[in-house]
């Protein structure tokens, strides 16, 4: 199949250092029309420049949140090209740039906020906490300041989890716009806790302008985001005429059978490698790079390595790419000719390639992962996929941009956010945890008069209730939201009866915290890298060499990652009333985990944490998603979900009008409440 090269028309915009799209022209024309803008758009469009240009054009200050700190840094030398090109003076403020003297005057300072870089201003300014140092970042700058970080530093601050939080928000008065980079990719807990956190930062006074950059946005989320702060949306309009923006594309598919996808990579970048080779020699760009891999787990990364470097390929050919890998270990030379990756490739990091294998498990991250390749030059790409996605691929026919995303939807079914979980008693569950962060911080603060005290919890509880009665659609009676929204609050009050809101509670975060989890990788550490890395747990469970838990340092160990291992749960005699049960593990918890038969105990995992059981019938469900990580049972009967994306699935089946078990999902909330 062929892919043919988009074009859009370009207008001369004055300020502006060069010509703009339509969609870059629109945001800047209604900047002061508008406090809220969707610009939906995919890869390679300019989504940046349209954000950036009218913030640096009105000498703003604007905060950027990218969902990995990997797009931080290519963003951040995107922010800086326009910067240069607008005739601006600025400071970067970075982990390489920290220890020097500020410029005297500049009219930007751009800050680059992740939890390393805190932990190093922790170090040079004697800063006893991380939210010292974030409080020292944000207050010590010349001329206007644009910060790029991560959506979990922004919830950390804005659930008072750092002690200079309360500090830090009045410093954000000072910023006019917040900017939400590829605010598809959130899902599920996570999407419900920014969408809250937005409904807090108008309430705080707070960023009173939001922009929200985005590929593939749900019609639930679009409705919400309207509900919240009407804003101006924005879709690109393509054209058959003017200047390329991205170039045709060959796509392909390569049929993986069951366990075979490692393998079948290796074999096919073998056949490709004196091509591979031939171009590195013609093309010496650093940023080019002949090749690019991306697939969904870090795990089947370290091992794909191992693979190609058995296979004859020297180390300096490769260059992985994951999460927390330092900048060092990244870096690619002009030797290089495959670089492998997860979301680390995916979500933004700007190539030239000409190749591109890659695997998708839904439209979204087909869309996002093939927007890898043409982005400055023609290319080839292979989708890694089942018989009926690859016969797709290997139609022979020609189609436009246009007519690419009804393609691939038709193929795949779209991502699911799971925006409708926002609305559902657990989801008002998970809001109401944010609000009483910080009706507990009023209430131990010593330093205010009851009466104070009492005016402000009610001040957040007023707001909460009204957060209810704006998601809620409006075709919900009044009294329903206030019944809604008082059992959910109660839910999160009533922490010393149930144990399981004391749990969610104390492991609170942006995201489920479950997904994935810390390992150290002896293998690693042999190859001279940093040995921590972060993978989901299935991965870990599913490949780990010697899985152990180190109990004095408090993390997964493993030798490193081989074939995949039997992973199975042990309980002894599961019925159908243990489906849907919050329960709670820890290292007491006599349940097992089995790896290839051998007991595992569970707290390798974690120490402790929420688990539910469940019938296997739920991974049939229409709403039922591969990132929910099931663990089969040695019933063969039931499976295991673990942390908080067990309220989801309880509220799905409830959706699906499911019964997980003898009595009505309804009664089992009930009971909880």
């Amino acid at each position: 199949m062929q892919i043919s090269e988009l074009k859009l028309q370009v207008y001369k915009v004055k300020n502006s250092p060069h010509p703009l799209y339509k969609h870059q022209k629109q945001i800047y024309d209604n900047w002061y029309k508008k406090d809220a803008f969707v610009l939906i758009s995919g890869t390679g469009s300019g989504k940046t420049i349209a954000a950036s240009f009218p913030v640096i054009d009105n000498n703003e200050n604007a905060i950027f949140i990218y969902p990995t700190n990997a797009l931080i840094q290519d963003q951040k030398r995107s922010i800086e090209n326009i910067l240069e090109k607008m005739n601006k003076t600025y400071f970067v403020y970075d982990e390489n740039s920290y220890k020097d003297k500020f410029f005297e005057s500049v009219d930007y300072t751009l800050i680059k906020i992740d939890g390393d870089f805190l932990k190093k201003i922790r170090e040079h300014n004697n800063c006893k906490t991380n939210g010292e140092a974030l409080y020292y970042l944000l207050s010590h700058n010349i001329g206007k300041t644009i910060v790029l970080t991560n959506p979990d530093i922004l919830f950390l601050i804005l659930t008072l989890k750092y002690r200079s939080s309360a500090d830090i928000i009045a410093l954000f008065k000072n910023f006019n716009t917040i900017v939400f980079d590829e605010f598809h990719i959130y899902w599920g807990i996570e999407l419900t806790n920014i969408i809250s956190s937005l409904f807090l930062m108008s309430k705080l006074k707070i960023f009173p302008k939001k922009v929200f950059l985005t590929a593939t946005p749900s019609e639930n989320v679009k409705y919400i985001l309207n509900e919240l702060f009407q804003p101006m949306v924005i879709e690109l309009e393509m054209n058959d005429c003017g200047r390329i923006v991205i170039y045709e594309v060959d796509l392909f598919g390569i049929r993986i059978e069951r366990d075979s996808k490692v393998q079948r990579i290796v074999d096919e970048l073998v056949s490709l490698k004196n091509k591979l080779t031939k171009k590195r020699k013609i093309t010496s760009k650093i940023d080019y790079i002949p090749l690019i891999v991306i697939l969904n787990s870090v795990v089947e990364i370290i091992v794909l390595e191992k693979k190609l470097l058995e296979a004859g390929f020297k180390k300096n050919e490769i260059t992985p790419i994951r999460g927390l890998m330092s900048k060092q270990e990244r870096k690619i030379s002009f030797k290089t000719l495959v670089v492998i990756g997860t979301s680390a490739i995916e979500i933004g990091i700007d190539f030239s390639c000409d190749y591109l294998i890659f695997e998708a498990n839904d439209s979204a991250s087909f869309l996002q992962r093939f927007g890898r390749i043409g982005r400055h030059n023609a290319g080839i790409a292979y989708l890694l996929g089942d018989q009926y996605e690859t016969d797709a691929m290997n139609s022979e026919k020609k189609i436009s941009r246009y007519e690419l995303q009804d393609f691939i939807n038709a193929v795949y079914e779209t991502r699911k956010s799971f925006s409708w979980f926002i609305t559902t008693r657990f989801g008002l569950f998970v809001t109401y945890v944010q609000f009483q962060q910080f009706i507990n911080k009023i209430e131990k603060d010593r330093n205010l008069k009851k009466i104070e005290k009492e005016g402000l919890a009610e001040t957040f509880e007023k707001w909460f209730c009204e957060y209810v009665s704006i998601v809620l659609e409006d075709s919900i009676p009044v009294e329903d939201k206030k019944r809604k929204a008082n059992e959910s609050s109660l839910l999160a009050k009533r922490a010393a009866f149930y144990k399981w809101p004391k749990t969610y509670k104390s492991y609170y975060s942006l995201r489920s915290s479950f997904d994935s989890e810390f390992v150290y990788v002896k293998s690693e550490n042999d190859l001279n890298r940093d040995p921590l890395i972060k993978a989901d747990v299935l991965s870990i469970l599913k490949y780990g060499k010697n899985l152990k838990w180190n109990s004095s340092k408090k993390r997964l160990e493993v030798d490193g990652f081989s074939e995949k291992n039997k992973i199975r749960f042990s309980k002894q005699n599961i019925s159908s009333d243990d489906y849907g049960e919050i329960q709670i593990y820890d290292a007491t918890n006599p349940h097992k985990l089995l790896i290839n038969d051998h007991d595992s105990p569970l707290s390798t995992i974690r120490e402790e944490h929420m688990m539910a059981f469940f019938p296997k019938r739920i991974l049939e469900g229409k709403n039922y998603d591969w990132r929910l990580q099931a663990i089969y049972c040695n019933d063969n009967e039931s499976v295991v979900i673990f942390g908080k994306n067990i309220l989801i699935i309880l509220e799905m089946f409830k959706k699906e009008q499911l019964q997980i078990y003898k009595t009505d999902l309804n009664d089992f909330q009930d009971r909880c409440l």
